[in-house]
């Protein structure tokens, strides 16, 4: 648990941090509704639209419509990030009530072990298009290296992508 002073300050923090966010989200929300009218209702059939909306994100079903393996690398970040919004919540949680989440039990080693996977997994995703545009700068600056290894640079390619 934090101390009282770190828990004001955290409060504080998060309240600030939280009004920048509904702030944006409200100058978003106004710029769209500035635009043409809606054609359909809005709030109609609420629990399938939100069923819809959830199932659609999590399971990043438009994502992997055209590009599965660029969407395979993207849900690796995605899914990173979902996660992460479960971490923040604990360590808070943490914070402000006597609990924590130690490897000692099955579970807890099993949130902890996620955590660390799903970092490792994000940062994968994160590189896939450094590694590819570095192999291609490479190819492209060395006349030579472009000839001998021109196959071999198309078969990364495509592993890559």
């Amino acid at each position: 648990m934090l101390p009282l002073a770190q828990k004001i300050a955290f409060l504080v923090f998060a309240g600030i941090t939280g009004g920048f966010g509904t702030w944006g989200f409200y100058r978003l929300y106004r710029r769209i509704r500035a635009g043409r009218a809606d054609a359909d209702a809005r709030w109609d059939r609420l629990p399938a639209r939100v069923w819809y909306a959830l199932t659609t994100t999590l399971m990043q079903s438009r994502t992997f419509r055209k590009r599965p393996v660029v969407s395979f690398f993207h849900s690796l970040i995605f899914y990173g990030f979902v996660f992460y919004i479960l971490v923040n919540f604990v360590d808070a949680l943490e914070g402000y009530v006597p609990v924590s989440i130690l490897s000692g039990s099955w579970w807890g080693a099993a949130y902890n072990l996620s955590a660390d996977v799903l970092s490792a997994l994000v940062n994968l995703g994160y590189q896939r298009p450094a590694a590819e545009k570095a192999i291609e700068q490479a190819v492209s600056k060395d006349e030579a290296l472009a000839g001998d290894f021109d196959g071999l640079f198309r078969g990364a390619l495509k592993v890559i992508r």
